[in-house]
């Protein structure tokens, strides 16, 4: 199993070279966008079970999805615990622990 120190970390699409972030103009949604030094880009991720949990730094929300059907957008809600799969050649997947859904990004980078 992956094991991840606990602490601060940025999530870049590795494609893409966006960060995740919550836009402060509407903390509810989580989209990317270009890296910059900002605390709504910022997540502390810590140990959750078998998994970890996503805090955002700025608007201490967690990442989340609405449900764990294909296509359904992530949002800045309630705890909920993921996986973090390591992946050639240095990125990571991340991955709902209870069912096979990872988060991606579609359409404009909204994730």
């Amino acid at each position: 199993m992956f094991d991840l120190e606990p602490g601060t970390y940025r999530i870049i699409n590795l494609a893409r070279k966006k960060v995740l972030r919550v836009p402060n103009e509407d903390t509810n949604t989580i989209t990317s966008w270009q890296v910059q030094d900002e605390p709504n880009q910022k997540w502390l991720i810590q140990r959750a079970g078998s998994g970890y949990e996503f805090k955002n730094c700025e608007h201490g929300k967690y990442l989340s999805v609405r449900d764990t059907q294909c296509n359904s957008q992530a949002y800045h809600g309630s705890p909920t615990t993921w996986k973090i799969i390591p992946q050639a050649p240095n990125g990571y997947l991340i991955q709902l622990e209870a069912i096979d859904r990872v988060l991606d990004l579609h359409d404009r980078g909204e994730v």
